[in-house]
């Protein structure tokens, strides 16, 4: 996963530099895969006392003509 977002933020700097003229550091992009990375653990780590909300799947609801 690490691979992935660090060709996405690399590629995404590029494209900054070609079409916006705007340069963006290493550290930078460096530092925005460590803060991606960090942001999804914390969204993947979910405690075991939270339930998840029962879902229905999406029914046809048939509309009367008046």
């Amino acid at each position: 996963m690490r691979m992935v977002v660090t060709m996405w933020a690399t590629w995404h700097a590029k494209r900054k530099v070609i079409y916006e003229k705007v340069f963006q550091s290493p550290f930078s992009t460096r530092s925005f895969v460590e803060r991606y990375m960090a942001d999804l653990a914390l969204s993947e780590a979910r405690p075991e006392n939270v339930k998840r909300a029962a879902t229905s799947s999406p029914r046809w609801i048939p509309l009367h003509m008046v």
